[in-house]
Parts: C-alpha cells; sequence; structure tokens
C-alpha cells in the first residue's frame, strides 16, 4: 500500500518484533505532526503469518490499543 498512502512508516524493515514494539508509540507521535493527514491506518499484523516471537503478543496489544480497538 506504499503508493496508495500519504505517509509511509515501516515498524521494522527487518521484520524484527522488539524493534516494532519500541516504535509503534513513536511512530503515532510522528503521524501526529502530519496536519495533512487526518487517518492513520495500522496493518491487521494477526491476520497475517508471522514468524513466531516470544514478543508477538505484546506488538498485537501494543498495535491493538493505539487503535483503540476499532478495524476498518
Amino acid at each position: 500500500m506504499k503508493d496508495k498512502v500519504r505517509y509511509y512508516r515501516d515498524l521494522s524493515e527487518t521484520g524484527d518484533c522488539v524493534e516494532a514494539i519500541h516504535l509503534v508509540y513513536d511512530f503515532l507521535r510522528w503521524a501526529e505532526t502530519k496536519t495533512d493527514c487526518s487517518h492513520v491506518l495500522l496493518a491487521d499484523l494477526k491476520s497475517l503469518d508471522l514468524i513466531e516471537s516470544e514478543h508477538l503478543e505484546a506488538l498485537f496489544d501494543r498495535l491493538f490499543r493505539a487503535a483503540s480497538g476499532k478495524r476498518a
């Protein structure tokens, strides 16, 4: 979807779950500075086949909380 959105950020370009956990809120704060956007879309990672990691549930939890439990 990179070519369909105004701004795009990867939580981790290497797929590192721990890096993504640490960057979620930083990226959301960054998104708040964009005055020409009205929505932030977060990937539904639960629907993807991801490599198992002991940290996946923590990442899912942060994304769920960041989205206030809403799905589009």
